[in-house]
C-alpha cells in the first residue's frame, strides 16, 4: 500500500465548481435588467434563490473545512474562496448592500434601496 502525501478528496473543486456556476446564473439573471418590461418580483425571487444556493454552498465548503485533516490548498485561501464566491462586492454600490437581489431590483436612489446605490 502505497503512502499518499496530498488528498485525493476532489470534493473542494466541487464546492467551488457549483459556486461559479451560481455565479454564472446570478449573472444571467442581473442581465435581465437591461430587457423592457421585466417582472422584478420574478428577477428578485430568482436573485434570492441564487443568493440562498451561494449561502448553502458556503456553509457546505465551510463544514468540510472542519472535518477534514489535509485540505488540498492552505485552509485560510479555501475559506477566502469560498467567502468570495459567495458574496463578491456589489459594484453597484462597491460592497455596503447585504443583499444584492434587494439593491439591483429597486431602482437607483430610490428609498428602497438598502445601499443607496
Amino acid at each position: 500500500m502505497r503512502l499518499r502525501l496530498r488528498p485525493t478528496d476532489n470534493s473542494f473543486y466541487e464546492f467551488f465548481t457549483r459556486a461559479a456556476d451560481n455565479l454564472v446564473r446570478g449573472t444571467d439573471i442581473l442581465s435581465e435588467l437591461a430587457l423592457p418590461d421585466i417582472d422584478m418580483q420574478s428577477l428578485s425571487e430568482r436573485l434570492g434563490d441564487v443568493e440562498h444556493d451561494s449561502d448553502q454552498i458556503t456553509h457546505e465548503v465551510y463544514n468540510k473545512i472542519n472535518s477534514t485533516f489535509i485540505t488540498p490548498f492552505d485552509r485560510e485561501d479555501i475559506y477566502r474562496l469560498a467567502s468570495n464566491l459567495d458574496g463578491p462586492a456589489c459594484p453597484r454600490c462597491r460592497g455596503r448592500c447585504t443583499s444584492w437581489s434587494a439593491c439591483w431590483t429597486s431602482r437607483p436612489g430610490s428609498p428602497r434601496t438598502p445601499c443607496g446605490g
